[in-house]
């Protein structure tokens, strides 16, 4: 099993997404139209799905989440829909395309 790191998210401390890819649990919560979406998710979702070296954020974690970023979308679809409306937007400030 996957150690859970989702304390490495900058946003760790206040957010109030159901779906955290960093959480060892991901795949037993459930993500409802109307609600908050990962941060990390969106901006990954910005980049095709693959992830680059942000911030703070380990390669190790990146790679982790650029793993599980397909199964999210395929077994998540209110989140995908999220996601999908989040790409057409600008990456933020941190995030880059290579």
């Amino acid at each position: 099993m996957k150690d859970n790191t989702a304390h490495e998210c900058p946003k760790f401390n206040f957010c109030s997404a159901p779906i955290c890819p960093l959480d060892n649990q991901w795949p037993e919560r459930n993500h409802l139209k109307g609600e908050r979406s990962c941060y990390l998710l969106r901006q990954i979702a910005k980049q095709n799905g693959r992830p680059q070296k942000i911030g703070t954020i380990s390669q190790e974690v990146l790679h982790r989440i650029g793993q599980d970023y397909p199964q999210i979308l395929s077994s998540k679809l209110t989140l995908a829909k999220t996601l999908e409306k989040a790409s057409a937007l600008p990456v933020r400030a941190g995030f880059q395309v290579r």
